[in-house]
């Protein structure tokens, strides 16, 4: 978050209820004092200010001298009738190493694609491959069957899905015996003699050196199991504190089987806490599933929970697979009510929404070369 030299931390904000619309006015039904807000300075000028509070435009009085474009930490000192809003001084930037682990994880990520794409030559290449070989193609080439999926199948892959193995470190819980980062982890020990550098797929490309046929299968092992892991990695860094410390975000790879086809469904999970109407505390979620099998196109589906009640929008590329969504969506809505929720709107639309996450975080690319 960049906040100009000249705004002093501790001046209030005071917000104009005449010039708010019915938006703002739910906005600031729901402050509470002590809350702390993140807004962004939308327009300024003689002591008025336009701010974006999430989605929401509010205007207020101020003192300080702002800037268009300029990112505020605000603090609630005073609710309805008369919000006022405190400037707090600008939050401690994160250490570098979020951003330094993206960097690492993504020049070592491979796609799902190319691994099941490599570990398909490799069998081709191999026709006795040797049992280490058998070993990482087992641990890459995972998969739950589309007939087994349910909502425990899905929890217990979110789980294990490597995201949390540091934590249970830390925390001095032994983790899950099957969490993938682990697994990964003991493979790549096996298959990396000690005081080696583990290969890269650009560096295996680009190497033409002449080499041993058991070095060059142990070379091309040990990259995949790095794409795989620098894949995991890049999750956890995105799943890292950011600047706003009522949101939380969570992204793994659901592995799936439909007959012959795998296909990895990305997942996408935001938390977002907040004190609701009646002052207690209340979350919001909302989920982006993200899949491509091939007879059904590119599908993505967002679901999200707030105030109690269920909103769900498919997107699909193909319109015959929007049909298909749109006629199953009574049934949805009959299963979502049977399970006690209340749902606001469902709906199935052609085309494919941007997927959430997939800009880079500040810093993470060089600018100048």
């Amino acid at each position: 978050m960049s906040e100009i030299p000249n705004i002093r931390p501790g001046l209030p904000l005071v917000v104009e209820r005449t010039r708010s619309t019915g938006d703002t006015a739910a906005l600031l039904a729901r402050l509470r004092p002590g809350q702390q807000v993140q807004a962004q300075v939308l327009e300024a000028r003689l002591g008025q200010v336009l701010l974006r509070i999430g989605g929401t435009t509010l205007a207020a009085q101020s003192s300080t001298p702002l800037t268009a474009g300029t990112r505020l930490r605000l603090r609630v000192e005073q609710g309805l009738p008369m919000p006022i809003l405190r400037i707090l001084p600008e939050a401690p930037q994160r250490a570098a190493p979020p951003i330094t682990l993206l960097r690492h994880a993504l020049a070592r990520q491979l796609s799902a694609t190319e691994i099941r794409q490599q570990l398909a030559r490799l069998a081709l290449e191999e026709a006795e491959a040797s049992p280490l070989a058998r070993i990482t193609a087992a641990a890459l080439k995972t998969g739950v069957s589309t007939d087994q999926l349910n909502a425990a199948t899905v929890r217990h892959q979110f789980e294990r899905s490597g995201l949390f193995l540091e934590a249970h470190l830390a925390a001095g819980t032994p983790p899950p015996a099957d969490d993938r980062k682990l697994i990964l982890l003991r493979l790549r020990r096996q298959l990396l003699p000690e005081g080696r550098t583990a290969p890269s797929a650009e560096g295996l490309a680009a190497d033409d050196t002449p080499r041993p046929r058991a070095d060059q299968l142990l070379n091309r092992l040990l990259a995949l199991v790095e794409g795989e892991l620098g894949r995991i990695q890049q999750h956890q860094a995105r799943a890292l504190p950011g600047d706003d410390p009522n949101r939380q975000v969570w992204q793994f790879e659901l592995p799936l089987r439909q007959g012959t086809q795998h296909q990895e469904v990305t997942i996408h999970i935001e938390q977002d806490r907040r004190t609701s109407t009646e002052d207690a505390p209340s979350t919001d979620w909302r989920v982006d599933i993200h899949f491509d099998f091939g007879e059904l196109g590119k599908v993505s589906a967002r679901v999200s929970l707030c105030d109690g009640q269920v909103r769900c929008a498919f997107h699909s590329q193909q319109r015959a697979t929007a049909r298909r969504f749109e006629q199953a969506l009574p049934r949805l809505d009959t299963r979502l009510r049977d399970a006690g929720l209340k749902v606001a709107a469902l709906s199935s639309l052609e085309g494919i929404p941007s997927r959430p996450g997939t800009a880079p975080p500040t810093g993470l690319l060089d600018e100048q070369a």
